[in-house]
């Protein structure tokens, strides 16, 4: 999450969380979690909004790292075409 909001840093203002249970926070000014949401879910990725600048991300505990590679891959995407 570090590496995304670094290179996002107009759009994702911090995150919060315990392990793989990740909260990204969103610039309200910029976009809400509703719009993430729906990009998200457009390139297969299945993401919950939480609150209305938070995008929630709760992967499988069985996760593989190639995976979680495909989850910032797909991140980075649909912030890259913000």
């Amino acid at each position: 999450m570090d590496i995304l909001a670094k290179e996002y840093s107009n759009i994702i203002i911090g995150h919060r969380g315990i392990g793989l249970l990740q909260g990204i926070i969103l610039n309200e000014e910029v976009i809400d979690a509703k719009k993430i949401t729906i990009s998200a879910f457009e390139k297969g990725l299945l993401v919950v909004p939480a609150g209305i600048n938070v995008v929630r991300i709760v992967p499988p505990l069985i996760i593989s790292k190639n995976e979680m590679n495909i989850i910032l891959k797909k991140l980075s995407l649909i912030f890259k075409g913000l």
